[in-house]
């Protein structure tokens, strides 16, 4: 049987939801302990229950809890942007340097805005990195 258990991490105290396959209720109880988790609750999840739009949690380490499916989309967002923007930047410079070679003697305000761009990017990579990094581990 699947049951989901909804408790908290007994390190951190933050809130838990939990899948696991377990034979009877007080299993799926005894299990969550063993993982670390205060149970408050446990419901049996019907037959043939999926994980689609489920939270799953992975025990990484000892008093780590990873949260799959709902953290990080803040993160994978900036992350994409500022792909985006190095690549829009990378791809102006290159373009108006490709159309006059000229330019990388004397960079015109084109070039420049490219670069701009593309160091922007590079910094919101960092930050998109750095940021899932400290809230997510």
């Amino acid at each position: 049987m699947r049951y989901r258990v909804i408790g908290s991490d007994e390190h951190s105290r933050r809130p838990v939801e939990l899948l696991l396959e377990a034979a009877d209720e007080a299993a799926a109880r005894r299990d969550a302990s063993a993982r670390g988790v205060i149970v408050r609750s446990v419901q049996e999840l019907p037959a043939g229950a999926g994980l689609g739009g489920e939270a799953l949690l992975v025990r990484l380490e000892p008093g780590h809890v990873q949260l799959i499916e709902r953290t990080g989309k803040l993160w994978k967002g900036l992350l994409l942007a500022s792909a985006l923007l190095v690549a829009a930047g990378l791809g102006l410079a290159v373009w108006m340097i490709a159309g006059d070679p000229r330019l990388l003697g004397r960079p015109s305000l084109m070039v420049w805005l490219g670069v701009v761009l593309a160091a922007a990017g590079l910094i919101g990579l960092v930050a998109a990195r750095a940021g899932a990094w400290w809230f997510h581990g």
